[in-house]
């Protein structure tokens, strides 16, 4: 009988006791490996077996980063890998042979590679796949180039840069988003209607036909004067508006049957709407105010319900211009101010939004203007989304901080110092809160003026003032009593960069009632501020097509509330900046207008540094600085007139505040 017949002839462990005989005959052994299941036996000189695997990575796995490990029988003395994509991964052997996969040399693409993984020893090799994903990075939306442009219909391309385009909607002005993905963010984008001039047409002159049209109207704004009041130098206060740059009354004093002016149904009881209009400038007043109500005479905030039929309600007002014919004086109302002064639900907040509805059945051709307290930095917080919900649907949202002399939000500030660097808080407030509104819908700011805000910085919060010094301080904490001139212009300026469409002084003040900022008193200070509100005014004016103009870039560096929030660089549209002082933040804002772009930057903290600024698609052009604010309050180091040629990347570097001049503000003309 042949040996395979005898096997053949016995059981599994007759087969394995003969092999084993025969085996020793020779100088053999069985192996035992315990890589196979069950620890089978095998004949010596086996090649390995390679189960294959499948891997996910993040996006952009670092080099020399774990992947995972590959598994094979008979333990395999050396790895190889093949197959497209093979070379931005390394195998080895590791621990019972098996496969280790790491990373190489440079982070593979984004993508599905499909290797094969052999293994190979001294009796052959074996392979099995090798499966590995790597994500997609997060990719942020970013709006295209049809984005704040003047267009004559809907935008069909240009949506998105980046990310995925919604539908457009809106009738002029249209918008849309760019959706990003991978968990990027989504970027909201918009376009306004051209008119047939073929000028831009803003959202507010789009909305609203009893609104100004003019595109050199850009909002300076005058809080509840009384028209009686003299100015030193001026025939009369309107006179004296219109000689420092405000165009627009928002509330009017009539002191004549209350606080509110009028005091009877369509009747100009005192003239003032005659005068107004007479002198070419315009009025927003008070609509159904509370305090024009017998039971709430100097005690009531806000409304208590609308209606059209109080002395100054809509209709009231509406039955005035029937008489006079002055349509065009009256551009809006104003629902009164600070509806969250006392308690959220006072007012109540909740029912601002249906206030809103009701109003607009009244009057569809004017805005409505509700003013409110800086909620961003806890004044008026109130919890759940009231305050984000009354300020989507206010027509035109507002808001007032004073940051230089509040007391309230030091603790915000930079710590301790002579004062405290708190300017920065204001831009903060505005971007947020023009991000809680619709795109493209006005927002004005409330700025400092000059004046103490009726001895705002030392009425509260254990602070005391003294003038000799323009300060007031509580323990270790210093702010200003007055905010100083060229922080009165950061600050307006500030407040346009992160998107306030309108300027609002408050230019009452202890020693002289309501017009301190206009000169009102005729004191040392009163005629400093009534001089820097000119200036600021004059600018305003002078790049009022430019502010009106499409937005195609801004951005802030900072992130948060508390002082360190803030990054070192930001970007948006074609804008991005970047600081060479990490201590030292920026904002920016980017408008197109007539064939050029315009550039306003500034600090966002105490501090110089240089920031370089990117400009998609504008390399190899010119940049002029045609405005600085250092020309009216360090003449000695203003750059204007100073010229940078873009490089290759769209490219250039300026240095701010280099002397000291703390939120020093420049405009650059691109072309």
């Amino acid at each position: 009988m042949t040996y395979s017949s005898l096997i053949e002839l016995v059981s599994v462990r007759a087969k394995k006791t003969a092999l084993a005989f025969i085996f020793a005959l020779f100088g053999l052994a069985l192996v035992s490996d315990p890589l196979l299941a069950g620890g089978a036996n095998v004949f010596p000189g086996a090649p390995p077996v390679v189960t294959s695997a499948y891997f996910s990575l993040p996006a952009n796995p670092a080099p020399g980063s774990s992947v995972g490990t590959i598994t094979a029988t008979v333990s395999p003395t050396s790895w190889s890998l093949s197959g497209a994509g093979s070379q931005y991964f390394v195998i080895t052997v590791g621990s019972k042979g098996w496969g280790v996969v790491t990373v190489g040399a440079s982070s593979p693409p984004s993508g599905s590679y499909n290797l094969i993984a052999t293994a190979t020893n001294k009796w052959g090799s074996g392979s099995g796949t090798l499966g590995i994903t790597v994500a997609a990075p997060a990719i942020n939306g970013a709006c295209g180039p049809a984005n704040g442009q003047s267009l004559s219909s809907a935008p069909t391309t240009g949506l998105c840069s980046a990310g995925t385009a919604s539908s457009v909607s809106g009738s002029g002005p249209w918008t849309w988003t760019c959706a990003g993905s991978g968990g990027g963010t989504t970027a909201s984008c918009s376009a306004s209607l051209q008119s047939s001039s073929g000028s831009p047409r803003s959202y507010s002159a789009t909305t609203w036909s009893n609104y100004p049209q003019d595109p050199n109207y850009f909002p300076t704004v005058l809080w509840l004067q009384d028209l009686r009041t003299t100015i030193p130098g001026y025939s009369s206060f309107l006179a004296a508006m219109k000689g420092t740059g405000m165009n627009t009354l928002l509330d009017l004093n009539g002191y004549t049957g209350g606080l509110w002016w009028p005091s009877s149904f369509g009747v100009d009881n005192t003239g003032f709407f005659a005068q107004i209009a007479a002198a070419g400038v315009y009025l927003i007043p008070q609509v159904n105010s509370a305090t024009n109500l017998p039971s709430c005479i100097g005690g009531c905030i806000g409304n208590l319900s609308p209606n059209n039929t109080d002395v100054n309600s809509v209709a009231s007002y509406q039955a005035l211009i029937a008489k006079t014919g002055l349509k065009s004086t009256i551009i809006g109302y104003v629902m009164a101010d600070e509806p969250q002064t006392g308690s959220c639900t006072r007012w109540p907040l909740s029912g601002i939004p249906t206030e809103v509805a009701i109003y607009k059945s009244y009057d569809s051709t004017r805005p409505f203007l509700l003013n409110s307290m800086d909620y961003i930095f806890n004044s008026g917080w109130c919890p759940g989304t009231v305050n984000q919900d009354y300020m989507k649907a206010t027509p035109i949202g507002s808001m007032d901080s004073y940051p230089l002399i509040n007391p309230w939000t030091t603790s915000n500030a930079a710590g301790t110092g002579t004062p405290v660097d708190s300017l920065w808080i204001q831009g903060w407030s505005v971007a947020q809160m023009v991000s809680q509104r619709p795109a493209g819908a006005p927002f004005w700011a409330f700025v400092d003026s000059g004046s103490d805000a009726l001895g705002f910085g030392g009425s509260g919060n254990g602070f005391t003032c003294n003038t000799s010094t323009n300060t007031c301080t509580n323990g270790s904490w210093t702010i200003y009593q007055r905010a100083p001139a060229n922080l009165v212009n950061a600050e307006v300026w500030m407040s346009i960069i992160n998107g306030a469409a309108g300027i609002e002084y408050f230019c009452e003040d202890t020693t002289a009632s309501f017009a301190y900022c206009m000169g009102q008193g005729g004191s040392v200070g009163a005629l400093a501020a009534q001089a820097n509100v000119t200036y600021i005014n004059s600018n305003l004016k002078s790049f009022a097509q430019v502010l009106n103009s499409p937005t195609v870039g801004r951005c802030t560096m900072n992130t948060g509330m508390a002082y360190a929030n803030y990054t070192t660089s930001c970007s948006n549209g074609i804008l991005t900046i970047t600081t060479g002082t990490s201590t030292v933040p920026a904002s920016a804002l980017v408008k197109s207008y007539s064939g050029a772009t315009y550039l306003i930057a500034q600090p966002d903290r105490n501090g110089s540094a240089a920031f370089t600024f990117t400009l998609t698609g504008l390399a190899g052009k010119t940049a002029k600085v045609v405005y600085d604010s250092n020309s009216r309050y360090d003449s000695a180091n203003t750059s204007l007139g100073s010229t940078f040629t873009l490089n290759s990347a769209a490219q250039f570097t300026d240095k701010f505040a280099a002397n000291g001049d703390n939120y020093q503000v420049k405009i650059y003309q691109i072309q």
